[in-house]
């Protein structure tokens, strides 16, 4: 079953056309392996191989495969990565945008949007999520179910004391 869950992850992914693959292991560093790179990607009952011989990862040691585009923020406190704020797309958007994230650990995680001016908009999300990738959308309301105006906004992910920012566009 995790081979089929794995095997789904990459071809999902390639599909996205995402430009790396982050496989974290339960210890150790993770491998950050461009998605340009990888002519195959096989899975037998003990490793996943990726491109050839010489690049095999003990599916036992894999905790989380990530797909990161280009726009992806990954956030790291002493040396071990806590999630992935991947990216918010359509943006511009009208009249909902998805927001798409990774955690490499369960956590409680956080998503407010704010305007340019610093004032609360929407909480979109406030409770904890198991090791995973997500995705939550926003409608472009605040939060009393009003329509938001044509603007740039902030779209704030917490996790813990760890915070990252990216801007959505909300057009009419």
């Amino acid at each position: 079953m995790l081979k089929s869950f794995l095997f789904c992850l990459v071809f999902c992914a390639a599909a996205w056309a995402q430009a790396t693959m982050e496989v974290v292991k339960k210890s150790g560093p993770s491998d950050l392996i461009p998605l340009s790179t990888i002519t195959k990607i096989t899975f037998t009952a003990t490793d996943m191989v990726v491109g050839g011989p010489n690049k095999n990862i003990p599916i036992s040691e894999i905790s989380v495969i990530l797909f990161n585009d280009k726009g992806g923020t990954a956030v790291e406190e002493g040396g071990e990565s806590l999630f992935s704020f991947e990216t918010i797309t359509p943006n511009p958007f009208n009249p909902a945008t998805g927001i798409r994230f990774g955690l490499f650990r369960e956590s409680p995680v956080r998503i407010v949007v704010f305007s340019t001016a610093g004032n609360r908009v929407k909480e979109i999300l406030d409770k904890p999520l198991k090791a995973g990738y997500y995705q939550v959308a926003w409608d472009g309301k605040d939060d009393r179910d009003r329509q938001a105006a044509a603007g740039t906004y902030i779209v704030k992910l917490t996790l813990g004391s760890k915070t990252v920012s990216k801007k959505a566009v909300l057009v009419k």
